[in-house]
């Protein structure tokens, strides 16, 4: 059976033109693994954590620079705990943020901040631990929100870090997405909106799409296969 991989990829989108896949490294980065996370930074860096490689989970950290083309690992005295499936976001200043993620006997509830090659342990608590679930970074809002995710039950919460305070909140909405865990999310910055889509359920596949105030969608079904859900949701915040 096929294992981690090692390779990057670059897909770049000029406009009025077709889009093209470039190979950028092979097997002189990070080691072969999956479940790990990545976020740009600035200077065209690509930071690349932990995840899970064929025997052991990882704590390392690579920065890719793609001016130059070199992989460079980080050394650091105090790291995260090993981990897969957690989130990673970078924030405007180019700190690298991480949440959550499990090491197969423990699910994680740290949210932890580098900046300037030094790790910090931001918080332990409030939040519920999980895997699995996402992150995006709120650049009008200097905020964190994360959705979903496992921590041996699917959750369907929604919370936001606020980093000015260093707090967090829970944020309740009558009309939310299932339980879920593994999905995808992105945010609209102009809008305020945060769009959700699909993940795992943990039962059969569904075949319902909505998007409110976005009119009709189409969606398909999945491969039972895989017990993936590919419904497509949208959460607009309160302006």
């Amino acid at each position: 059976m096929p294992g981690p991989l090692t390779r990057v990829c670059l897909i770049q989108l000029p406009l009025f033109a077709l889009a093209s896949w470039t190979l950028l490294s092979e097997n002189d980065g990070p080691s072969p693994r999956f479940a790990h996370t990545a976020a740009l930074g600035t200077n065209q860096a690509l930071w690349v954590h932990a995840g899970k490689g064929d025997e052991r989970f990882l704590d390392d950290l690579w920065v890719y620079n793609n001016l130059l083309d070199v992989w460079t690992l980080v050394g650091l005295l105090t790291v995260p705990a090993a981990r897969k499936a957690h989130v990673a976001v970078t924030d405007p200043a180019g700190d690298l943020w991480i949440h959550g993620g499990q090491d197969g006997q423990t699910f994680f509830q740290d949210l932890w901040k580098l900046s300037a090659n030094t790790w910090t342990l931001v918080s332990n608590s409030s939040v519920p631990a999980r895997s699995g679930h996402i992150a995006v970074w709120d650049s009008r809002n200097r905020a964190i929100w994360i959705h979903g995710g496992f921590d041996g039950a699917l959750r369907q919460d929604l919370w936001k870090f606020d980093t000015e305070s260093s707090n967090w909140f829970s944020v309740d909405s009558s009309y939310q997405p299932s339980a879920r865990a593994y999905h995808v999310a992105a945010l609209d910055e102009v809008n305020q909106e945060l769009w959700v889509h699909g993940g795992y359920d943990g039962g059969e596949p569904w075949t319902e799409c909505s998007a409110p105030s976005l009119g009709p969608t189409m969606c398909h079904s999945m491969s039972e296969e895989f017990f993936l859900l590919n419904e497509f949701k949208v959460l607009s915040k309160s302006r």
